[in-house]
């Protein structure tokens, strides 16, 4: 649709104020010739298209206005099948409307009989100033109502946007009511905020900041606030902003989350929750396909599972890897270590607190791992450290499926599964009354136990292979696998600390290996007195490992001496009395590079 007909009934009042003034016939089309207003005998063909219109296509593309003395006989008029014999009018007068440079319409004064045609010619000048001012009158209503079209698109659009985010956000009038507010400040305070709108905020949200700006009082920007919407407290992250028009204030705006929801953001962003797969946990052995096998089919229920194994067996993998295999992998994993935090910041680090729970508690308080973890799961470790009165509090948990802040009084309904993992003799523990009976019937609903490293044996060799990959990365070495009697080396020991103790053999022997294969010289001296015996030990670390290293280091204090042009490796070959070709074989052998610049 043209613009000249989203006004119509305004370019009419305008074609019958030019016909009153002038007393000729009025005609106004748009760039397409459609008639949009016209008096007269035009005013009947109001919305069809001029036939023909030559004079007219030729007015908007000069973008000119001009008088059409003699139709039928103007040049302009060779083209039309009336020309030399035209009587449809005696002349006209054609004044192009314009926005922008570009044409968007015509205003035509008609004149159908002589006396008109005398008037318009003798009238010229006044004529044209006349009806240009009724032409830049239209092109400012276009104008305006193309504005008013693009606030409406813009004002649809940010309601849209608004609507959209899950921050929560109300606006409100010079006045303190409440003019904007999206879906998300009502599903955060629990209100119904669509029918919120032209309510006093002081009403609504006595304690809201917006008050305190609309008169003009300072305030800080961001806070935490604590609103009572009826006997539920909603605690949120407040951002206040002032809005000027000309420098007056006309209104303001707060834009918040809900702050629960900030502190389990920020508690997953401050640590990425890596999962491991059952593919990431090497082992082939039929022991350890038994165990993969048996998470693959705990890890579809919520149950609580109590993983029990040796320490370094890799409790925290398996762990990670029922949840990544559950239902709840999308949900967040929180890992808590009973052992590393002190007993007087377990309780506040496991269920949270409130606001003035304690000097030096946090304002707006904390919120727990138990909540953090809301639809996911709970992964403590080293559960045998936990102190007896937690342990009260932890039987709560899985009882109720609630917990209560520190500070709090009143209770927080959950869901997670617990994952549970200790390395010590938990029955034991009972009888000693070290940990409390019903709580470990409550946690060992499943029992996964996790084999020692030296009762899979079989697993040693891909094992090794994955920590020299994994080392070779870190310490940006090539060393390709093991030498088989090194290896051997590896499958004689015991193993007290399993699969973490292998993985420090093997980051160790990477570091002091200087060839492409790792020989049993490099590995630990601990474990091959266990294997091969002190004397044996000795001869292999006398001869091979003490004399290569500082054979490598004489050879490197050289290079830092002298350069490793040729030249200068000649130098320093006569200087440890070997030939040059000996020199590149150690230089080699060593993987000692040189810049031969």
């Amino acid at each position: 649709m043209s613009e000249l007909r989203g006004i119509q009934d305004f370019v009419q009042d305008i074609a019958e104020a030019i016909s009153a003034a002038l007393d000729m016939g009025v005609e106004i089309i748009d760039s397409h010739l459609l008639r949009i207003a016209g008096t007269g005998e035009s005013k009947e063909k109001i919305g069809t298209k001029m036939a023909m219109g030559h004079i007219c296509r030729h007015a908007l593309l000069c973008k000119k206005p001009f008088i059409l003395v003699e139709p039928g006989k103007d040049q302009i008029c060779e083209i039309c099948h009336l020309y030399s014999n035209c009587d449809i009018i005696k002349a006209g007068f054609f004044m192009p409307i314009q926005l922008e440079g570009m044409p968007v319409g015509l205003i035509n004064l008609v004149a159908f009989t002589d006396e008109q045609k005398i008037r318009l010619l003798n009238q010229e000048q006044t004529l044209l100033q006349y009806v240009a001012k009724m032409s830049e009158l239209l092109s400012s209503k276009i104008a305006e109502n193309r504005s008013t079209k693009q606030l409406r698109i813009t004002a649809e659009f940010l309601k849209t946007i608004i609507n959209s985010i899950d921050i929560g956000v109300i606006g409100v009038n010079a006045e303190g009511y409440i003019a904007q507010i999206n879906q998300s400040a009502g599903d955060i305070l629990g209100l119904p905020w669509q029918e919120l709108r032209g309510s006093s905020i002081n009403t609504v949200l006595s304690k809201s900041p917006l008050c305190k700006i609309i008169l003009k009082q300072e305030i800080d920007q961001e806070q935490v606030i604590t609103y009572q919407i009826g006997e539920k407290r909603v605690r949120v992250l407040s951002y206040f902003y002032p809005v000027y028009s000309d420098g007056i204030l006309t209104g303001a705006f707060e834009a918040f989350y809900r702050l629960s929801d900030v502190q389990r953001k920020a508690e997953r962003w401050a640590g990425t929750e890596y999962q491991s797969t059952l593919s990431e946990i090497i082992g082939d052995s039929e022991i350890i396909k038994d165990v993969k096998e048996r998470v693959l089919q705990v890890a579809q229920g919520s149950s609580t599972v109590l993983i029990q194994g040796e320490s370094g067996t890799g409790k925290e993998l398996f762990a990670r890897a029922i949840h990544a295999a559950s239902p709840r992998a999308n949900k967040p994993l929180k890992i808590i270590n009973c052992s590393a935090i002190p007993d007087n910041l377990l309780e506040s680090e496991l269920f949270g607190y409130d606001e003035g729970a304690f000097t030096g508690a946090k304002h707006g308080g904390k919120i727990g791992k138990f909540e953090l973890a809301d639809g996911g799961t709970v992964f403590l470790d080293e559960l045998g450290e936990l102190p007896l009165y937690l342990q009260a509090k932890l039987l709560r948990v899985l009882q109720n499926r609630t917990i209560e802040r520190v500070g709090g009084n009143s209770e927080i309904k959950i869901d997670v599964r617990i994952v549970a993992a200790t390395n010590r003799d938990i029955e034991k523990m009972v009888a000693d009354g070290q940990f409390r009976e019903d709580l470990y019937y409550r946690l060992n609903v499943i029992p996964l136990y996790i084999p020692p490293l030296r009762a899979r044996r079989d697993d040693i060799s891909l094992l090794v292979d994955y920590f020299i990959y994994k080392y070779n990365e870190f310490l940006k070495k090539t060393i390709k696998t093991i030498h088989p009697e090194a290896l051997e080396i590896l499958k004689l020991y015991n193993w007290p600390g399993n699969v973490r103790e292998l993985e420090n053999a093997i980051e160790y022997a990477c570091n002091f290996e200087q060839s492409n294969l790792i020989m049993p010289a490099s590995l630990p001296l601990r474990i091959l007195r266990s294997v091969k015996g002190e004397e044996i030990v000795q001869e292999k670390l006398d001869l091979k490992c003490h004399v290569r290293e500082v054979e490598k280091k004489i050879i490197m204090k050289a290079i830092l001496l002298h350069g490793g042009s040729l030249k200068e490796k000649e130098l320093i070959a006569n200087e440890l009395g070997i030939s040059v070709p000996s020199l590149y074989r150690k230089l080699k052998d060593y993987n000692i590079k040189l810049n031969n610049s």
